[in-house]
């Protein structure tokens, strides 16, 4: 009661205290310094927690990253009395223990995030936490740490000596709590608190999606352009990748545009001398990621993709286009076609050697399925748990979901594959994450590549640093690895 009645002496008015410097609000510098190097403002942390979790007055993020705040969640600290339901609390350590964290981490975790949300928020319920609060403090936690005074704070902070005044200090700090908010993320999502999948770094990533034409260009084209892209991916008329190619196809013309024929500035006025224009250019341009000329079949599809906006628009009646087909099929080059290459058996053995020395269960069954299913990458991340039975015969088989080719499939599966598979389907299950959306079919499903709650990524799948002779999936390398097998399969 002291620390309380001499902070409201110094600070009658709360606004003025929020006015204050960091370091005066935390306690470590101003009047009535105390013999410990705190003043008043830090010993009257526990009136603070009650002003947010009972009044409801919102305590600033860094102020709360500038305290410890170990305790709060603790019954010895008066928990139970401020409104925190630490039933559920312990639900959640149980449930995040559940999907693959040790015990300690977990409470730690949880701990440490929820508590400072709850004061940021000056509301005790964690039911009432949002994924857009988790956003907000993962962008508190870094711009602390990039704070110029950051080892000044947290050595006041750890008096004691517990910290280590490192030039690097603040990328541990940086790491260390974001994996912490990534683990409330984790949590939340799959008690079905949040709907925004959790994110390494708990940061919001703007999709192509949200700028389907980043680039200046004249209104009328871009409105239409827009206009066409939106279309395709509400109704659904293809596959989001798909229209990502064709949103590539159509910014490249529109730059080209802007650069050759700056008076240009609806496609009412594009006609066919300036697509064949554009198609000699076309074949010239460097790629982005080679600065070699741009490869026939990228060429063949964005002409493709050009050619196919301006006759679905001319279709549609719709106005500032061109009205009318511009290019025919005969106006794109001929893919080469090549003959499928296989993998010599020396290294096709040095590959199966490197993956039957996995210790991880999921990047081996991924890669056993790759080797003897055939699947594309993303078909085998969005395997469901009912993936896998037998034929009448009692020899299994694979249901590969819905992908590219817009259809399911059935394969017989080897046997080893299987018994992998699995393994990683009783780990999926042991685990019970939540059901997810699969985003091509629209059904929700019960992923297999789970793991801490996470559907896993293609790299982390098909390709780590621990396993260096593993298969990137790629569409050549996919292809080799089956020619492979058909071609041993085949000889003599």
């Amino acid at each position: 009661m002291g620390a309380y009645r001499r902070f409201v002496e110094r600070w009658p008015d709360l606004e003025a205290w929020f006015e204050q410097s960091l370091p005066v609000r935390l306690g470590f510098v101003g009047e009535g310094m105390r013999s410990n190097g705190r003043t008043d403002s830090h010993r009257a942390s526990g009136y603070l927690v009650y002003l947010s979790m009972v009044q409801g007055v919102g305590l600033d993020f860094d102020f709360l990253l500038g305290r410890k705040y170990a305790r709060l969640l603790d019954r010895r600290s008066g928990s139970t009395g401020l409104g925190v339901d630490l039933l559920l609390f312990e639900q959640w350590v149980a449930r995040l223990t559940e999907l693959g964290h040790s015990p300690a981490k977990a409470r730690n975790s949880l701990t440490w995030c929820l508590g400072r949300v709850m004061l940021h928020r000056g509301d005790p319920d964690m039911t009432a936490i949002t994924a857009a609060d988790l956003f907000a403090f993962g962008s508190a936690i870094r711009d602390f740490a990039a704070r110029d005074d950051f080892n000044v704070l947290r050595r006041t902070l750890f008096a004691n000596g517990q910290f280590h005044d490192d030039p690097d200090a603040n990328r541990g700090f940086l790491r260390n709590h974001l994996a912490n908010l990534h683990a409330t993320h984790v949590l939340l999502y799959n008690v079905g608190q949040v709907t925004a999948a959790p994110r390494i770094g708990t940061r919001t990533i703007e999709n192509w999606t949200d700028r389907l034409l980043p680039e200046p260009c004249p209104p009328k084209i871009r409105a239409v352009i827009e206009r066409y892209l939106q279309l395709r991916l509400d109704a659904k008329l293809d596959r989001p990748q798909t229209v990502h190619n064709a949103r590539q196809a159509l910014r490249r013309f529109v730059n080209w545009l802007g650069e050759n024929h700056p008076q240009v500035n609806s496609f009412a006025q594009v006609d066919r001398a300036i697509v064949e224009e554009y198609m000699r250019w076309l074949p010239t341009c460097p790629s982005q990621h080679t600065g070699l000329p741009l490869a026939t079949t990228t060429v063949k599809h964005e002409l493709n993709a050009i050619a196919g906006f301006c006759r679905d628009t001319a279709v549609w009646g719709w106005a500032e286009v061109p009205g009318r087909p511009l290019l025919t099929s005969r106006d794109t080059p001929r893919r080469p076609e090549s003959i499928p290459r296989y993998l010599p058996q020396h290294e096709l053995d040095a590959i199966m050697t490197a993956v039957d020395d996995l210790t991880d269960p999921l990047q081996r069954a991924a890669l056993l399925l790759l080797r003897w299913s055939g699947a594309r990458r993303d078909e085998i991340r969005r395997l469901t748990w009912d993936c896998l039975d037998t034929y009448p015969g009692g020899h299994p088989r694979l249901r590969i979901p819905v992908g590219k080719g817009r259809t399911e499939r059935i394969v017989p599966l080897h046997p080893d594959a299987a018994t992998a598979l699995e393994h990683a389907i009783s780990l999926a299950r042991a685990q019970r994450s939540i059901a997810r959306i699969d985003e091509v079919t629209g059904r929700r499903v019960d992923y297999v590549f789970v793991r801490r709650g996470k559907l896993l990524s293609g790299r982390t799948g098909f390709g780590t640093p621990s396993a260096p002779s593993s298969p990137r999936a790629a569409p050549g390398f996919r292809r080799s690895w089956r020619y492979s097998d058909i071609a041993v399969r085949r000889c003599p």
